[in-house]
C-alpha cells in the first residue's frame, strides 16, 4: 500500500517472480521513479542494481532498462545491466500531482512470491 497526500492506494504487481529486494521500507517516503522493489528469480545477482540505485546515477536508466529489457543495450560505462528475467518496480505516479509516495504496508515481504495481479 502507498500513501499519497489524498489516499492510500494497494500497488498492484504486474510482473511474476520472487521479491529480491526492498528499496523502500514501511513508513518510508520516497520521490517517484525511485526503486522500490526488486522482482526475478530467486539466487539471482542483482548486485550491479543495488550497487546502481545506491550510486549517484539516475534511476531513469534502470527503468528505461526494465522497459527495454528484450532490446540490446549499447554499453556504456554508466549503464546497469539488468539480468534478464529481473524487474525493477519504481515509486508509481499515482495522479498527476504526485511527487513522493509513502510506503504504508508491504504485504509481501523478500523471498515471497508473487504472481501477476498481487
Amino acid at each position: 500500500e502507498i500513501e499519497t497526500d489524498k489516499a492510500t492506494m494497494e500497488f498492484e504487481c504486474f510482473y511474476e517472480g520472487t521479491i529480491l529486494h526492498i528499496g523502500v521500507q514501511e513508513g518510508e517516503t520516497s520521490p517517484v521513479d525511485v526503486l522500490l522493489a526488486v522482482i526475478g528469480e530467486e539466487g539471482e545477482d542483482i548486485s550491479a542494481i543495488l550497487n546502481g540505485s545506491a550510486a549517484d546515477s539516475s534511476t531513469e536508466e534502470v527503468k528505461e532498462e526494465a522497459k527495454t529489457e528484450a532490446k540490446p543495450e549499447v554499453s556504456t560505462s554508466d549503464a546497469v545491466v539488468i539480468p534478464e528475467g529481473v524487474q525493477v518496480i519504481t515509486m508509481p505516479r499515482l495522479s498527476d500531482t504526485m511527487t513522493d509516495g509513502t510506503v504504508a504496508t508491504w504485504l509481501k515481504k523478500v523471498g515471497d512470491t508473487v504472481e501477476e495481479g498481487d
